[in-house]
């Protein structure tokens, strides 16, 4: 590791499926939501989309505010 690099750990990326059940929230109701933009932001993984754990986390957090 080169001197001015810091090891921190990746952040877990949650699959659409599993972010669906931790959200309680159907697959097509996630597709719903992100044709409105409103879903959680998205990062790519190979040819997968997911959403990380620390995204997912927050948006939750707005719903239940709202």
């Amino acid at each position: 590791m080169a001197p001015n690099q810091i090891d921190t750990p990746a952040e877990r990326v949650l699959t659409i499926p599993e972010f669906c059940r931790r959200a309680a929230i159907s697959r097509r109701y996630f597709d719903v939501l992100r044709q409105r933009g409103e879903a959680p932001a998205t990062v790519s993984i190979g040819r997968k989309r997911g959403v990380l754990e620390s995204t997912a986390s927050k948006w939750l957090r707005s719903r239940e505010e709202a």
